[in-house]
């Protein structure tokens, strides 16, 4: 299921030609028999240096898996083969305990065998009073019941998996009863460690994720995964401390928030400063972009030829762009590198490296947003950061349309014109035909942007917890410490499905 080369402790050299060098290799595979005839099978090594090398080796299966024990009621078997058995005269039952035997046999719930010439590997034993009953070579185990008491069964087996306790119930007279399943027996694999950079939900998957690992100063590496073989609570043990969750991505002090770009937890600034950042950043980007859209519409000439010339020339594009055409042009080209940009992230998918490489130049509606100033992990909740990328181009868009306002209610005002209920209907109606291509622009650069965050909201991984029983647990990809099974996630998935008609569809429908 899952090979680990432990990394060797300095580099590998060689004197010789062919090099052979031998490595330490661990398989876990919770469906493999004990046998004495080696497996052959493939094995292929790749170098950080992205060399290939195939191989065959053979492999030899040993037994890893831990005794399994149970506990069955005699009395109970007795009481289920005969209904009523309760109402039965005192005397008559008490024979009945008294005289009953049991043929104690297992068997695989899947059906596989269970190789029982290997009778060293495969033990079926109970426990009455403190005796010890083992099972011979042809798997089955009599046991007296004798008005005793329970049965301890234990079973050693040539495999991982669950089975099924067979107990066939011989009556006084003979007669024998079989009870197919009175017992289910869960046999596990023991724990085994975990290595560095790598994690599992529990002990009892092999299931083996990755985790993030980043260069640091020299040749080090760091990870949040430092592995082992205590699992802890939902795989917290194989985490660094101060460290939890899917990964080892889930920072344990909720004033931290994870930083997959060092793969380390940071402490999220005050509000008011991100705020403060916000701010200024913004408030310095629209002055320097209505200063220059003026400039570059007027016919302003600057004296300085420093200045002249940056001036002619962003007139002259201007004009090409209007010659040409162009607006039609950009916005295809701007939606398809949106789309490079996002789909990867949002749906999990991988695209062609010839197509991510060109359009990586705008990834930036990854992090546009507040994100860059507040990190996701400093919302105080997934829904906040949900209604807050949902939400701030509307309040922008809102902050345009009152600037517009002001703006051609100060017009009319400073040219002595009335601004009663017709000049105020004249003042709302220049304004919003004013406001409508910023507003209009606004929205096309944001639906990516909002368009992702309420899409990824649908996006769960799942992560194996148990092998043998199937269990999973499921984790939001976009905030792995939310379960997808938890109430929190009902909440947001609910607020999601309301934006859909608000950004992935109600934005584009506008158009």
């Amino acid at each position: 299921e899952w090979v680990h080369l432990p990394a060797a402790s300095g580099p590998i050299g060689c004197s010789e030609s062919p090099c052979s060098v031998s490595v330490p290799l661990s398989i876990l595979s919770e469906g493999l028999a004990e046998r004495s005839e080696p497996y052959e099978t493939n094995l292929t090594v790749r170098l950080k240096t992205e060399e290939v090398y195939e191989a065959t080796i053979d492999i030899t299966a040993s037994i890893v898996a831990e005794p399994a024990e149970c506990v069955i009621d005699p009395r109970g078997v007795i009481d289920a083969v005969y209904d009523g058995a309760e109402d039965l005269p005192i005397a008559l039952r008490q024979r009945i305990y008294d005289f009953a035997t049991f043929t104690l046999s297992t068997r695989d719930a899947a059906g596989l065998p269970l190789h029982r010439n290997l009778a060293s590997r495969f033990r079926l034993s109970a426990t009455v009073d403190g005796e010890v009953m083992r099972v011979p070579e042809d798997g089955t185990v009599t046991l007296a019941f004798a008005g005793g008491g329970n049965y301890t069964v234990t079973l050693e087996a040539n495999r991982m998996g669950y089975f099924v306790v067979e107990i066939e119930y011989t009556q006084p007279d003979g007669t024998a009863e079989l009870v197919p399943a009175a017992a289910r027996i869960l046999v596990r694999a023991p724990p085994h460690s975990v290595p560095a950079g790598w994690w599992r939900a529990s002990p009892n998957t092999t299931d083996l994720i990755e985790c993030s690992i980043v260069p640091e100063l020299g040749s080090e590496e760091w990870t949040p995964c430092q592995g082992g073989a205590d699992a802890g609570v939902g795989g917290a043990g194989y985490c660094e401390v101060g460290y939890a969750g899917p990964r080892c991505e889930v920072c344990v002090n909720g004033t931290h928030y994870f930083d997959k770009a060092v793969g380390k937890c940071k402490l999220c600034e005050p509000l008011e400063n991100s705020a403060l950042k916000l701010l200024g950043v913004a408030s310095a980007i629209f002055a320097l972009l209505f200063a220059l859209f003026h400039m570059l519409r007027s016919t302003y000439k600057p004296r300085h030829w420093a200045l002249r010339r940056p001036v002619l020339v962003g007139r002259r594009i201007l004009i090409r762009w209007s010659q040409y055409s162009m607006r039609a042009k950009a916005k295809n080209i701007f939606t398809l590198f949106q789309i490079l940009a996002v789909v990867p992230s949002t749906y999990e998918v991988s695209l062609p490296k010839e197509l991510t490489e060109w359009a990586a130049v705008l990834r930036w509606p990854e992090f546009l947003g507040l994100n860059l100033f507040i990190p996701g992990g400093c919302y105080g909740s997934y829904l906040n950061r949900l209604l807050v990328s949902a939400f701030w181009p509307i309040a922008l868009i809102g902050l345009i349309i009152l600037g517009c306002v002001v703006y051609v209610g100060g017009r009319r005002v400073r040219a002595r014109e009335p601004l009663d209920r017709e000049g105020w209907r004249a003042v709302l109606t220049t304004a919003l035909l004013r406001a409508l291509p910023p507003c209009l622009i606004v929205t096309f650069v944001c639906v990516p942007m909002a368009s992702m965050r309420i899409l990824r909201t649908f996006t769960c991984l799942h992560f194996t917890v148990d092998d043998i029983t199937g269990e999973g647990a499921t984790y939001l990809a976009d905030d792995l410490s939310i379960s997808c099974d938890s109430p929190e996630y009902k909440e947001v998935e609910a607020w999601a499905i309301g934006l859909l008609f608000l950004w992935p569809l109600g934005v584009p429908a506008l158009y």
